[in-house]
């Protein structure tokens, strides 16, 4: 007899009728016990579902005030606090929100408006809170662009709405309706403009908004910025013109418009670029249509470069080869020494590379710029390994240097690419080589900062300079520098290197004190009408506060009293989530009982299977006896017969 979880399994005698009922019985379990199973899969599923929503959701707005630029480890006690009780707050919502919905019950329309308008109180403060530290240590505040990048109406509307310290313009002159026009977002150029962006307004350097509008080659954002355009026909005070901008957006429709409209096809910017020049891909119908109108191909920059140069640094070999087939001269060289060779290098396009090399155009695979760069350099610093290795493959000269000095190590070891420096290396490069100004790799590593390479030049033997780590070890840094502290050994101070190094990565500018001193002279602050003010050694002038925009701030007593009423709503919200916390604290206990159920639904398989088993070998053997008895009964009722007629016969005879 085995017993199993609740119910017995009996294998008793050879009845075929016990063991069918037996079986069937032993199959209803069986199904039972699946369905049981798949109920509490469900339920994993479900509570793992809502955990990771909440945990997403919750990722996101971490995400937010994250991208704010002050970490969470800030000394501002309150800005911690704000932004851990936001995110807390935020996932405990959801998940109480989500349970509910799973038991069924309705959940309150009117908690659900207090919840939500009590997790954006606390966002308001700590958005506000980083943006008052990012004022005071003149970080400029990207809170608005931060909703144009994610291409969010609803955060441009929070932040233009509820958060007092908006910036629509940066120093530059680029505003938040730039940024929306150059991603072609229409609904949030729309919904700036309507809040008062302006549209009329250029950058620093004179690019209009129709400019930006032609560049992002989106023509129902053209077209909307070209019917609220007064001076269409404006200028960059360089000579750009929207026609440019146009033809680097690549919109074949905006550049017909804008020819139609009496642009010059051939304006030069007063570095020498023509509206042809700024192609930044091959579109052979926009290049057709270019050459149509009159474009002049032959056109060159001030600094000698022509549309040939372009096209190779494009990396396009069709245009490359429209352009030979077109009669353009590929001997040209840049004031700078470029050639088509270089600008294909920086293109990266192999295939225009080995065309150019291959085919008698009189290049060589070692020229040089005026600089000293050939194109295995240039490889090298654009951190292309695989045009490096094809470069070498084909004949360069891996050890060729700058006019000053570098060699190609010293150029991986600037751009901190320890990949390329390991090639480099591997392919016989000396790890010690020195330039004009007496300079090996690892010292400028050393100067660039960067302790993962410092560790790996010294891992592949190279020798530190004693009298060059003595002079950064006395050099003066630079003020707001955080600088690593350079000593005589590296070798054997390279862990307290490090731990220095960390330990200055951690330090963050106390600004809370700073901040409530202030406050408590100045409970409300307008900035619009701050003349020159001293604050503790530091001044917020009239510029800076032009350059940062207005800001307002609640008074102190106001801030502490909706902290308060926080504190108290965050009690309650404590009190209802108990439930759920006791819900999900029995997710184990869940999968404790999903495998249990699991392990009875294999072993009762396998005991059904054992009982098939045996069932199937008793009746085998019932059956054989069963001939067994059959065939003794014929033989045994044949043996009778004759018998018989044996009895018969004698007593015939005897009777005689």
């Amino acid at each position: 007899m085995s017993e199993k979880k609740g119910f017995e399994i009996t294998i008793g005698t050879l009845d075929p009728k016990q063991l069918s009922q037996e079986n069937l019985e032993l199959t209803r379990r069986i199904e039972m016990l699946e369905g049981e199973a798949q109920e509490f899969l469900q339920q994993i599923e479900d509570l793992e579902s809502h955990y990771n929503s909440a945990m997403k959701q919750n990722e996101q707005y971490r995400q937010i005030l994250d991208s704010s630029g002050i970490p969470y480890d800030d000394k501002s006690a309150q800005f911690r606090k704000s932004s851990q009780n936001y995110s807390e707050l935020t996932t405990q919502n959801e998940k109480l929100r989500q349970i509910l919905n799973a038991e069924g019950i309705e959940f309150d329309e009117k908690t659900l408006m207090f919840k939500t308008s009590k997790t954006r109180l606390m966002l308001s403060r700590a958005i506000k809170e980083v943006n008052r530290l990012r004022k005071l240590v003149k970080i400029p505040v990207l809170d608005l662009w931060d909703a144009v990048e994610r291409g969010s109406i609803a955060y441009a509307k929070y932040f233009l709405q509820e958060d007092p310290t908006t910036v629509f313009v940066l120093k530059n002159g680029t505003s938040a309706l730039h940024r929306a026009i150059e991603l072609g977002n229409m609904a949030m150029i729309k919904y700036l403009i309507e809040h008062g962006a302006s549209y009329s307004t250029p950058t620093e350097n004179g690019t209009t908004s129709l400019m930006l509008a032609a560049r992002s080659g989106n023509l129902d954002v053209f077209n909307y910025i070209y019917e609220k355009t007064e001076n269409k026909d404006a200028k960059r005070p360089d000579g750009l013109t929207s026609l440019h901008c146009a033809i680097s957006g690549g919109n074949i429709y905006i550049i017909k418009y804008l020819i139609t409209k009496g642009f010059d096809i051939n304006a030069p910017t007063i570095t020498g670029v023509t509206p042809i020049l700024c192609l930044e891909e091959y579109n052979p119908t926009v290049f057709d249509y270019l050459i149509e109108c009159g474009a002049d191909i032959r056109a060159k920059t001030v600094s000698n470069k022509t549309l040939l140069h372009i096209a190779c640094a494009i990396g396009s070999y069709e245009f490359v080869d429209r352009l030979v087939s077109l009669g353009l001269p590929l001997d040209s060289v840049t004031k700078d020494g470029c050639n088509a060779l270089h600008m294909a290098t920086v293109g990266g396009n192999i295939n225009i590379i080995e065309s150019l090399l291959r085919e008698d155009y009189g290049f060589h695979i070692d020229d040089r710029t005026s600089l000293g760069f050939t194109p295995f350099l240039i490889s090298v610093q654009a951190e292309d390994i695989d045009l490096a290795k094809f470069l070498l493959a084909h004949g360069a000269d891996m050890t060729t240097t700058l006019e000053n000095g570098r060699s190609a190590l010293h150029i991986a070891v600037a751009t901190s690419n320890i990949e390329m420096c390991k090639f480099l290396l591997d392919s016989g490069l000396p790890i010690d080589a020195i330039d004009k100004d007496s300079s090996t790799p690892i010292m400028i590593a050393y100067s660039e900062r960067c302790l993962p390479m410092i560790e790996f030049l010294l891992s592949r033997g190279a020798t530190p300079n004693e009298d060059f780590m003595e002079a950064e070890k006395n050099s003066v840094p630079s003020p707001g520098q955080l600088r690593v502290k350079l000593l005589y050994d590296p070798t054997e101070e390279l862990p307290k290197l490090r731990k220095e190094n960390e330990e200055l990565k951690r330090m963050q500018v106390d600004m809370r004190k700073v901040i409530e001193d202030y406050e408590k002279e100045h409970p409300i602050i307008v900035y619009s009408e701050l003349g020159t003010q001293t604050l503790n050694s530091g001044i917020i002038s009239k510029r800076m506060v032009s350059q940062i925009g207005i800001v307002t701030y609640a008074p102190q007593k106001e801030q502490q009293q909706k902290l308060k009423m926080l504190q108290d709503e965050n009690k309650k919200l404590m009190n209802e989530i108990s439930e759920l916390t006791e819900i999900v604290g029995n997710y184990n206990q869940v999968k404790a009982n999903l495998a249990t159920a699991q392990e009875d639904l294999t072993k009762a398989n396998d005991e059904k299977l054992e009982i098939e088993k045996k069932y199937k070998g008793k009746k085998r053997k019932i059956e054989a006896e069963n001939k067994k008895i059959k065939r003794i009964m014929e033989g045994m009722g044949a043996g009778i017969v004759a018998l018989l007629a044996v009895i018969i016969y004698l007593f015939l005879n005897y009777s005689q």
